[in-house]
């Protein structure tokens, strides 16, 4: 969380940010899809950040899905400025 005042991303953040991409694509190897599996896939993380709010889960259950929310963002970033 940034507190009140601060701007940019805290250097824990960047780096749960970093893993969980790491374990993505050794995961799931190279990610080069269309945007509309891109779309695909972040709402499926979503959907988990939904459902981790609605069933009241732990804490650190919604941290871990919205990190792995914003993984599935910035390698869908990345992949699209990637393609000419």
């Amino acid at each position: 969380m940034i507190a009140k005042g601060k701007q940019g991303l805290r250097t824990s953040s960047v780096e749960l940010l970093r893993n969980e991409m790491r374990r993505q694509r050794d995961k799931w190897g190279l990610q080069a899809h269309d945007n509309p599996y891109w779309a695909t896939i972040l709402m499926e993380e979503v959907g988990e950040v939904a459902k981790a709010v609605l069933d009241q889960s732990p804490p650190g259950d919604l941290h871990d899905e919205l990190i792995q929310v914003a993984a599935v963002c910035i390698s869908w970033l990345q992949a699209h400025e990637e393609k000419p």
